[in-house]
């Protein structure tokens, strides 16, 4: 494999971290000692390729400087595409073990002693269950009321307790890029909980010096002087008391050049992809686009050599893209495809995140526990209706079927989503799903339009223009309702006309920044932005409108969703109703929509009530 096209730093990694081990000592926050640790852990860098970097600074008694590489299934994987399949075991000593499983890191941990190989399972727990374990009863009693308080923040915290000595780690969660310690809305309730914890005030203020994004500059014989940016950041802290006296201090300092640092939750930019990989499926839907006017009549299911080598595509596309990639599993209902546990057992051992969008007549408590240990973090079943709409559009019995599923899973610890299609037939019932979903805490509820499979269905189910922004508006009321109630069940807004309804009702305004570049897209249909993977191998530009650009077999991934094929698909300029609308870049509606009900892939939205006005 071509080392060039693959690489993702444009620089030689342990420049970056020589770099940025020099902006940290600059910002106070490295150890002394630190920086030569970091020399004997450059030689097991890999040239092209950023690991995680994690070195410590003490916030009380001085403490033996550690600077540690981290690596994650995620990095495993990549890693193999920058070195041509082979894992970076040819530096002097130790050897590196492989990660196996999701949750597992490795690495390597240098200090004044040398440098050591290692392997560590996540297992911090939220700070609520963590007091539930009873951690207050085994921690000093100087520390419980700093404790109790830490653990109704947004952290991570794992306790560890050895005779006399008592050991807590706090991992802070993050949500994005722009979520850092120094700008983290709990931030100044941390530092007061740290500084109780025993930790130095000038020593804590420090950390807001290293809390940013550095660009690491270097020079590009194609495009002249560059930066790579990389992260520096808070990522945790780590106490440990003999008896009553405090013996150590630290917090962990990330540096990273992925979105996100050490101990996270949802890390790098994620790419996710639908992916059908059966037709089979214990119902006929009167809306499904499968099979909707006799298009397949054949079930396909996709073989287990395509679905490895289409796996190994997509995070070889991840890979280019610095991006972790996320399946939603699909069909007809995954679970029926004849190595549905094993693909799930290949997913879990890559590290990779997955959902599965699928039927409720095959899962029970066994079942759904197997999915959980398998890394499967939600499961979307679909609600049409109430039980009399929902069981004429799918099969007798699926209403109720639906509703039994939702306890095993929510007992697995999967997430469950209930998901509708909204046509003229059932609006109103769509609005008392909601009721449903919230007395059953639903974590979420979303619906998507039904796409017409024929003009003649279209013209029969479609809502007009004004019935479908009552309708809108209605759900939006009933959300805000639900959310002022402290309602668990998120209710999501999908539709991008949403977004011309919140326009209209002063909830979203085109922000100043992006009218610099009025020609870029934003937000809104995605359609030519990446592909669904269908079970026969076809690539769709969208999965609800007949937009083949390429086939798995014969394609890869990365080519088409950066060829002209798909290109046609993403043009927005010339979309009828929208292309003179200030929402354009926002918005757009759904194109499949349009085209389906009349054949011309620039038809505007035919539900869309502004252009619908303005006509």
């Amino acid at each position: 494999m071509d080392k060039e096209r693959i690489g993702v730093c444009p620089i030689e990694s342990d420049a970056i971290v020589r770099y940025m081990l020099r902006i940290a000592a600059k910002r106070g926050v490295l150890h002394e000692g630190a920086k030569e640790c970091g020399r004997g852990l450059l030689p097991y860098l890999p040239s092209n390729y950023l690991p995680d970097i994690c070195f410590e600074h003490p916030l009380a008694k001085e403490v033996s400087p550690r600077i540690a590489l981290v690596l994650d299934p995620y990095d495993a994987h990549y890693l193999r595409y920058a070195s041509d399949g082979a894992w970076p075991n040819d530096a002097p000593a130790p050897t590196i073990p492989e990660p196996t499983h999701w949750n597992q890191y490795v690495g390597i941990v240098a200090t004044p002693d040398g440098v050591h190989a290692f392997t560590h399972v996540a297992d911090a727990q939220a700070g609520d269950v963590c007091l539930a374990q009873g951690l207050l009863s085994s921690a000093p009693e100087h520390v419980a009321e700093p404790l109790r308080q830490l653990a109704s923040l947004p952290v991570f915290m794992h306790v560890r307790k050895d005779e006399g000595r008592f050991e807590l780690v706090v991992l802070l969660q993050r949500a994005g890029m722009q979520e850092r310690f120094a700008n983290n809305p709990h931030r100044a309730e941390f530092v007061d909980l740290l500084r109780r914890l025993g930790a130095d005030e000038a020593r804590l203020s420090a950390l807001d010096k290293v809390s940013g994004m550095f660009g690491v500059p270097y020079y590009s014989s194609a495009h002249g002087y560059q930066e790579h940016v990389v992260l520096l950041d808070v990522s945790h802290f780590s106490f440990a008391w003999e008896g009553a006296d405090l013996v150590e201090a630290r917090a962990g300092i990330i540096a990273s050049d992925k979105v996100m640092g050490y101990a996270r939750r949802s890390f790098k930019p994620v790419i996710a992809y639908q992916w059908h990989i059966t037709d089979e499926c214990d119902q006929r839907c009167k809306h499904c686009y499968l099979f909707g006017e006799d298009a397949r009549m054949a079930c396909v299911t996709t073989p287990w050599d395509q679905l490895v080598s289409t796996l190994d595509q997509i995070e070889e596309r991840c890979a280019l893209a610095h991006a972790y990639p996320m399946l939603a599993l699909s069909g007809g209902d995954p679970i029926l495809h004849p190595r549905f546990w094993d693909f799930a057992e290949l997913l879990h051992k890559r590290g990779i995140s997955w959902t599965v969008m699928g039927n409720p007549f095959h899962l029970n408590a066994d079942v759904c526990r197997g999915l959980r240990q398998l890394g499967c973090f939600q499961y979307q079943m679909s609600l049409d209706g109430l039980e009399a709409f929902h069981d004429r559009l799918r099969k007798p019995g699926s209403y109720q079927a639906t509703l039994a599923a939702l306890e095993p899973l929510q007992e697995a610890g999967i997430k469950t989503q209930l998901m509708a299609t909204a046509s003229r037939q059932n609006l109103d019932d769509i609005l008392a799903c909601m009721d449903v979903a919230a007395s059953r805490g639903v974590d979420s509820f979303a619906f998507a339009r039904y796409c017409a499979t024929s003009p003649q269905k279209a013209r029969e189910l479609y809502p007009t223009p004004q019935e479908y922004r009552a309708f809108l508006l209605s759900y939006w009321d009933k959300r805000q309702a639900y959310e002022r109630g402290g309602c668990k069940t998120t209710f999501k807004t999908k539709d991008h006309l949403f977004t011309l309804l919140r326009w209209e009702l002063g909830e979203f305004v085109v922000p100043a920044w992006s009218k610099a570049r009025p020609d870029r897209v934003r937000g809104g249909c995605h359609l030519g932005a990446k592909v669904t993977i269908c079970s026969n191998g076809d690539l769709l530009a969208c999965r609800r409108m007949p937009s083949k650009v390429g086939n798995v077999r014969f394609d890869k991934i990365i080519d088409v969703e950066r060829g002209d094929g798909i290109r046609r698909f993403a043009q927005v300029d010339g979309i009828k109703g929208c292309k003179d609308c200030e929402l354009l870049m926002w918005c757009r509606g759904c194109r499949a929509v349009g085209y389906n009900a009349t054949g011309d892939l620039q038809a505007a939205d035919p539900m869309c009530w502004k252009q619908a006005t303005e006509a």
